[in-house]
């Protein structure tokens, strides 16, 4: 399994943010989130991992990291969220539906 994460806190970053750019040069073009998030589904959407893998795994990240996945034996999908230290629980889970 991977440990990259995509990390949502960062999308909102300001323009001295280097995500976008390379040393020396400007930025060519930005590349659309949506378009971010289909190119990157292998690394966030995770569907054969259990959810107690996806807590550990989430906790050694960033608040704002994020894994989609099956919570247990249900069928549909499951955000995973990681939250910041002050919160009384590091992972939050959210129900996603799909919407065909």
């Amino acid at each position: 399994m991977t440990e990259t994460m995509v990390d949502a806190s960062k999308e909102h970053m300001g323009a001295g943010s280097r995500s976008q750019e390379t040393v020396g040069r400007k930025p060519s073009s930005r590349i659309p989130l949506l378009d971010r998030l289909s190119a990157t589904r292998g690394i966030w959407e995770l569907m054969d991992v259990q959810p107690e893998q996806i807590k550990r795994l989430l906790s050694s990240h960033q608040p704002g990291s994020f894994i989609v996945a099956r919570n247990g034996n249900a069928a549909g999908k499951t955000l995973f969220l990681r939250l910041p230290e002050s919160d009384n629980k590091m992972v939050d889970l959210f129900p996603l539906e799909d919407h065909p």
